[in-house]
């Protein structure tokens, strides 16, 4: 039996199978800008005023042609496929035009899905999660809910421009005709296997939880009353009637794709999830110890935590994809590599990060007691409105940027993301990590995982995965299957997978702490705290 996962993220459409054995079989992936070009997208969005981003919705059916035909076309048997689900990008909505669900259930395996489900969608541009367009209707939540801080309590969450509450009500009040012409909204996550059913799919309670719309310690999963009222009366009749667990069974694979691809009628499809829920389970993170810290063009930092303490200004609290009632609180930095970028090139000579990891250790461990806030741009974690450049010394003051040197700033850079890092996880709950395991581009950077080892004393290991959200998904699948042969319904995630494959020999130890540091680092710490608030100070005044 193979099992398929798929993930349908900012940039393409990615494709993992795996063996039996859990061994990877096959991998495959279109690309939005490269293989869709006539899209027009770039990193496979499209941008318009006020902040707002979206992807064509149809480009998303188009790519799970072309990467069917690819995965069939480098030999892949679809008919051995036992079970499938998939990874989505997290916020992103898609809506459904009136009639949409008879054309689902009606698709002709003569005929590619776009000619089909061309007109199927009333909002013809899928809202995602680099959207910003939305402040106004995150004023009007969490003003409706009786403040942020209630509306964190109720949903996990503050009100944040990106999800998807906000992108609904939006849509509600500029095109109401629209609204009322749509059968049901979606969660890029449910889209994708709602296509591979061919009827609407259930959200996750994972991804649901980056809505605004969830009852956060609902047990089972469900929406919010208060919510989908405050957004509108008919809210509850476009969503499905509840959230459900990570790993449901949905039901069997549509029709169309046995005929038109092979697939066999058995094959089961399984709940979808996000991008970071599956990505946790692809890098099968333990509870309670390992903090996953992805270094990209956005940073973050997520665990899976048997508690979670919901704040209106920091981070988020998900449920836990891969196990009931518990949590993954996250929080995510917009300032990522292209900070690090910018601080590299500060000065205008573009240099090489072999250059900068040498301007790094140019200047000892703890910057000679200087913090910095280097953030280009409008940052979430601390909110900030815009560009920031500002630096502290050890007793708080602030120091002049003419007088901050190159190697200094590049310093700052990385040591500023790690004790956010340490202090914001905190702030959530978050237990002390046993270990940290990295991932994503910036994971390359020894400097930048010395640094995290450093900081936060605890081991860094980094995930050789590329795709863990795809990977995730075919995991879950195999999980799923797991859950519903077993008498009680349901099998320890980490458990099932261990049964197949070492669990560990995909960790790599890259850095471990250096306890002669862990004194500085302290003292940087507590000035690091001190120094944020005088930031968001100004940012108020």
């Amino acid at each position: 039996m193979l099992f398929l996962g798929l993930d349908l993220s900012s940039q393409g459409l990615k494709a993992i199978v795996l063996e039996d054995d859990l061994s990877v079989k096959s991998e495959f992936s279109v690309n939005f800008d490269g293989d869709l070009p006539e899209y027009g997208t770039r990193g496979g969005a499209l941008f318009g005023e006020n902040g707002s981003a979206f992807s064509p919705t149809i480009m998303f059916v188009e790519a799970v042609d072309k990467l069917l035909h690819g995965l069939v076309a480098i030999g892949v048997n679809l008919a051995e496929v036992g079970a499938l689900s998939a990874s989505g990008q997290q916020h992103g909505s898609v809506y459904w035009a009136s009639g949409s669900a008879e054309k689902l259930k009606q698709l002709n395996p003569e005929l590619e899905l776009v000619p089909q489900l061309g007109n199927g969608f009333s909002v013809k541009q899928s809202p995602i999660w680099m959207d910003a367009s939305t402040a106004k209707y995150c004023a009007a939540l969490e003003a409706a809910a009786g403040g942020a801080a209630n509306l964190a309590s109720e949903t996990g969450s503050k009100a944040f421009r990106r999800f998807t509450a906000s992108q609904i009500w939006k849509i509600k009040d500029k095109d109401p005709a629209t609204f009322a012409a749509t059968q049901r909204i979606s969660l890029i996550s449910a889209f994708i296997v709602s296509v591979f059913l061919q009827k609407f799919a259930p959200e996750d309670s994972s991804d649901a939880s980056g809505t605004n719309l969830i009852d956060l310690r609902s047990d089972p999963p469900q929406w919010s009353t208060k919510m989908l009222d405050i957004v509108s009366p008919k809210l509850r009749e476009k969503l499905c009637s509840a959230p459900v667990d990570s790993f449901a069974l949905l039901g069997n694979i549509g029709e169309y794709f046995q005929r038109r691809y092979g697939f066999s009628g058995s094959c089961r499809v399984v709940a979808a999830a996000g991008d970071n829920p599956c990505s946790a389970a692809g890098m099968l993170m333990r509870e309670d110890a390992d903090l996953c810290v992805s270094l990209g063009t956005s940073d973050t930092a997520f665990m899976l935590s048997s508690t979670a303490t919901p704040r209106a200004d920091v981070g988020s609290i998900y449920r836990n994809p891969l196990k009931r009632l518990s949590y993954m609180p996250m929080v995510v930095y917009t300032n990522g590599s292209l900070t690090r970028e910018s601080a590299r090139d500060y000065d205008g000579k573009a240099r090489s990060w072999t250059e900068f990891e040498d301007l790094i250790k140019s200047v000892p461990k703890g910057n000679n007691g200087i913090v910095g806030f280097y953030l280009p741009r409008p940052e979430i974690a601390p909110e900030t409105n815009g560009d920031v450049s500002r630096y502290f010394n050890e007793c708080g003051n602030s120091v002049e940027d003419s007088e901050i040197s190159l190697g200094t700033r590049c310093r700052a850079a990385l040591e500023m993301r790690a004790l956010a890092i340490r202090y914001h996880t905190t702030c959530l709950g978050m237990s002390k990590p046993v270990r940290i395991v990295a991932t994503g581009g910036g994971s390359s950077s020894p400097s930048m995982i010395q640094i995290l080892a450093d900081v936060l004393q605890c081991p860094v290991y980094v995930s050789p995965t590329v795709n863990s959200a795809g990977l995730g998904a075919a995991y879950r699948a195999f999980h799923a299957v797991q859950c519903e042969a077993a008498d009680g319904g349901f099998v320890d995630f980490s458990a099932s997978i261990s049964s197949k494959k070492d669990v560990e020999s995909d960790r790599v130890l890259e850095a471990s702490p250096d306890s002669h540091s862990k004194a500085t680092y302290d003292n940087l710490y507590t000035n690091y705290i001190r120094c944020e608030k005088l930031v968001l100070e100004d940012q108020r005044a």
